[in-house]
């Protein structure tokens, strides 16, 4: 079961930023249109901390990611890169083999390393 956590931080990882910055945006939209919101106060002051724990939980993610991926050879973070994170351009993989048994036997054995 730890695998499949860890397959999901992975797809994650890369729109974490992303996310971040969505939730400041929509914070900052929330609180500068309240006095357009009639709902009570504390109720909307309850939505946008509930944001902001969503927000320093995934902060704490990514430093938690980045702290297991710093434990891997840059071999394995291409590895990584190219199935879950796709941040390189294409032309980098190029000679890459990502096609043979063996590749797919060292993502296994990536994501339970990362998984332990």
């Amino acid at each position: 079961m730890k695998v499949n956590y860890t397959k999901t931080v992975l797809y994650a990882y890369a729109n974490i930023e992303t996310v971040k910055d969505q939730i400041d945006d929509f914070v900052q939209r929330k609180a500068l249109s309240s006095m357009n919101d009639y709902s009570p106060c504390i109720e909307q002051c309850e939505k946008m901390l509930n944001f902001t724990a969503q927000k320093i939980a995934l902060i704490e993610l990514k430093q938690m990611t980045d702290k297991a991926l710093e434990k891997l050879s840059k071999f394995d973070i291409d590895c990584l890169d190219y199935k879950y994170f796709k941040q390189k351009p294409k032309e980098y993989f190029i000679g890459f083999d990502y096609e043979s048994r063996n590749y797919f036997r060292r993502q296994v054995l990536i994501v339970k390393k990362l998984s332990v």
